[in-house]
């Protein structure tokens, strides 16, 4: 299982699958679950994305096989997204297409502002919550 270290010592795990043409530069898209859930959460969205894009699932801070929240780490959209921008750093990625669902989808609207730049495009599947 891959880690991306963060500036702050914080490693958040991820997966990533291409199976697209070798000869084609693929872009890449970044999968960001909701909160209490993990990377797995995207597993039936692989076969799709993977086939066309470079497709990275990552577990955020506090999730899954990432590092737990640090005590005194802010507890805020500012936060996750600095760890978003972070992320992407530590790949090596300038700007991705993101796909963020249900509570993070809040987190990619700070993410959207701050961000900017980095995002290529930006898909939001159940915008708040679903219930």
């Amino acid at each position: 299982m891959p880690i991306a270290k963060l500036p702050d010592g914080a490693q958040l795990a991820y997966d990533e699958y291409d199976f697209s043409p070798p000869w084609e530069d693929s872009e890449p898209v970044v999968l960001v679950h909701g909160f209490s859930k993990n990377r797995a959460f995207w597993y039936g969205w692989l076969p799709g994305l993977a086939a066309r894009y470079r497709t990275i699932r990552v577990d955020q801070r506090g999730h899954g096989d990432s590092s737990p929240v640090a005590p005194g780490f802010e507890i805020g959209l500012r936060p996750f997204s600095q760890d978003l921008s972070d992320f992407l750093d530590a790949l090596g990625i300038q700007s991705a297409h993101f796909v963020m669902a249900e509570f993070t989808s809040t987190v990619a609207i700070d993410f959207a502002a701050a961000f900017a730049p980095r995002i290529r495009s930006l898909t939001l599947p159940g915008f708040g919550y679903n219930y």
